[in-house]
């Protein structure tokens, strides 16, 4: 083989690889994903009232203890957790029932510290997950590092678009 022959082989290789691991991470999110705990178009408008929506469904849910609210809020009190237009609130500690990601998409950007928030994605993950959280969030934060690509998930209106979107981020 030629160098041509070689450059093309490692190319067909690189491919190979990202699919897989595109098909992998959606298939991890994917079971992280709930229709249950997606919500479109609140009334809410303050970071506060986000983050207790979202726990609140995640615990009627049965997929957190009670007190993941109050943890959701001491890891924001030590700093925001707004990262452009999205918010990806989460607590210190692994303490999920059940491991789950929370998605919530108002009617209008958000006050979250001294951000406007278009997507709050609240991430609960159970001890025996926590490999997963590691490359399930470092994955979520390379596509949510795009403000483009937040808006056309915060644009999605019903929890089958969003996922689908999302699916296909993983893929590009």
């Amino acid at each position: 083989p030629n160098q041509k022959d070689v450059e093309a082989l490692q190319t067909l290789v690189s491919r190979i690889l990202k699919k897989r691991r595109a098909e992998h991470l959606g298939l991890e999110l994917g079971s992280l994903l709930s229709k249950q705990a997606f919500i479109y178009h609140p009334s809410d408008n303050s970071r506060e009232q986000a983050i207790h929506t979202l726990a609140n469904r995640l615990y009627e849910l049965g997929l957190v203890p009670q007190n993941y609210e109050r943890q959701v809020f001491d890891r924001e009190a030590l700093s925001d957790t707004a990262f452009g237009i999205v918010a990806i609130p989460h607590t210190m500690s692994h303490c999920a029932v059940s491991s789950v990601i929370g998605i919530l998409i108002p009617d209008k950007p958000l006050s979250w510290g001294k951000s406007k928030v278009e997507l709050v994605l609240m991430l609960a993950f159970s001890r025996l997950e926590r490999a997963m959280f590691n490359e399930v969030f470092d994955s979520l934060v390379s596509i949510l590092q795009s403000s483009e690509l937040v808006r056309r998930l915060a644009e999605c209106t019903s929890f089958d678009e969003f996922e689908s979107q999302l699916q296909r981020m993983l893929g590009e």
